[in-house]
């Protein structure tokens, strides 16, 4: 019974901040529009953070097996993010040469929107990232980048030749602020969703992507298998992936014919 509870709260919780994000007068936040809210953005994210760790704490309780997985958290943090770096690599330089598909932005320009998408949502301090120190790596066939968001999500990007991206990567590792860190890539993966299909509605673009990493997180605490998933948003698919060695990714990539 308390493993339901908390699983409920813990699926539902986070459904009612995104919310928020879209309609913050409806939950009295003050806001440029709302300036009589009687909360500030601050402050219910703290009591929704608050909320979302009593459900994990509901689910602990109800479970006998899981107090060992978290002890190797902060030594994994550093590895993770080398073998973030050297799998980009590995990918850009075996990949074939061949003319792909881009997001049609170069990394500049992507940055640029990017600030302006979570500006005009009014997420500019939650989905805030420094584009202005990217520094791309170059390959045999494709360029690379790794930008840590916070200490335990990075940023990965693929970039053609040409200069376009060609890909973008959320990934969040094992680490013992998982309710912050899972916000943090829920925020930026809507925003990223938004800026990369401006002429779309939010509820086919910041909603499906995050639906779609929330039913993937939903999936695997069910069953604890490997999770993958994607969907296609015009000419961009959004996909997740989720599994015990790598964590948490959630990825933006042009279509393939």
């Amino acid at each position: 019974m308390l493993i339901l509870l908390g699983s409920l709260l813990f699926l539902l919780i986070p459904i009612i901040y995104l919310v928020s994000l879209f309609k913050p007068k409806t939950f009295g936040i003050r806001t440029a529009k709302n300036p009589d809210g009687k909360w500030s953005r601050g402050k219910f994210t703290l009591y929704t953070l608050i909320a979302w760790i009593i459900s994990f704490v509901i689910i602990a309780s109800g479970l006998d097996e899981t107090e060992s997985t978290e002890s190797a958290g902060e030594s994994e943090k550093v590895t993770e993010t080398t073998q973030v770096e050297e799998k980009s690599d590995e990918v850009a330089e075996t990949e074939q040469v061949e003319e792909e598909p881009t997001l049609g932005l170069t990394v500049k320009e992507f940055g640029q929107r990017y600030n302006a998408k979570a500006k005009e949502m009014d997420l500019s301090d939650q989905a805030k990232i420094d584009w202005s120190d990217v520094e791309i790596k170059e390959g045999a066939v494709n360029d690379t980048f790794t930008k840590m968001i916070r200490d335990d999500v990075a940023l990965t990007g693929v970039v053609s030749k040409n200069g376009e991206l060609k890909s973008l990567t959320y990934m969040l590792g094992k680490t013992q602020q998982g309710e912050v860190a899972f916000l943090t890539t829920l925020i930026v993966s809507g925003v990223t969703a938004g800026t990369l299909n401006p002429d779309l509605p939010k509820d086919q673009t910041v909603e499906v992507a995050s639906n779609l990493l929330m039913d993937a997180v939903k999936s695997y605490a069910e069953n604890s298998d490997g999770v993958s998933e994607s969907v296609q948003v015009e000419d961009v698919r959004y996909g997740v992936s989720i599994n015990e060695m790598t964590g948490v990714w959630m990825f933006f990539e042009a279509k393939k014919d």
